[in-house]
């Protein structure tokens, strides 16, 4: 299982102030940045991490709950039970932080209000494929791969999924989405909850973020997790962020 945030530059200020407490929450002893009142804390928090060397990958990774694994020896056991699942499911997560405009990947192209509040911005009816389950919404052209593996059932999509009495925080909102639950100070992700339950005490690499952060939605209570910057070199060459 891997989490894999993508961290381009977003101009809102709200993403600032919490990419720059996620990479605090990461770099063990330097505390983190100061909160500003009302916004939550961010998930992971209070993990703490050290860093393992495997040698026969050349793999540099952090591991978060590292307290839990007894022995170097264990934690060889771990990395070489996960290496022998060969045909095992691995689900890959995607976070787009401010990366994604869901009202134009898939827009509801009948919809009047559409186009009389977003005048610049609105995609023109007819301009991408039809959403099979409801035909008020359309897929945005550059997203017609989407729309593809959509329909050969490779792909589920939920639009128009929201929250009760949101505060227009972008930086509750984006917690909220991340953890997986509407509380401001969860320390849990939803994939790290998953591995909670079905997780291993001696294999990190059972949630792996590719990233020099544990990504909130990792965040574990029982068993550990990792996070690496980049992947060692293959047969094709490196295998980077």
């Amino acid at each position: 299982m891997s989490h894999r945030p993508l961290t381009r530059s977003c101009g809102c200020p709200d993403f600032g102030r919490s990419e720059l407490l996620r990479r605090g929450v990461a770099q063990a002893g330097k505390g983190l940045p100061s909160i500003e009142p009302g916004m939550p804390t961010p998930a992971g928090t209070g993990l703490s991490r050290r860093g393992f060397v495997l040698s026969s990958a050349g793999l540099l990774l952090s591991v978060y709950g590292a307290g839990r694994l007894l022995d170097p020896a264990a934690f060889e056991a771990g990395i070489a039970s996960a290496a022998a699942a060969v045909n095992q499911p691995v689900l890959v997560s995607v976070y787009l932080q401010g990366g994604i405009d869901s009202m134009s990947v898939l827009y509801p192209a009948g919809d009047p209000l559409y186009t009389q509040l977003r005048p610049v911005l609105a995609v023109p009816a007819g301009a991408g494929p039809v959403f099979t389950e409801d035909p008020r919404l359309q897929w945005h052209p550059l997203a017609a791969p989407l729309a593809q593996l959509h329909g050969e059932g490779k792909v589920s999509v939920m639009p128009a999924v929201g929250y009760t009495d949101p505060n227009q925080s972008h930086f509750t909102s984006r917690h909220y989405w991340e953890v997986g639950a509407t509380q401001a100070n969860l320390q849990t992700g939803w994939l790290g909850r998953y591995l909670d339950v079905v997780g291993k005490p001696d294999n990190p690499l059972q949630g792996l973020s590719l990233d020099d952060s544990l990504g909130p939605a990792l965040a574990t209570a029982r068993v550990p997790v990792a996070t690496t910057r980049s992947m060692p070199r293959g047969p094709r060459g490196p295998s980077r962020r």
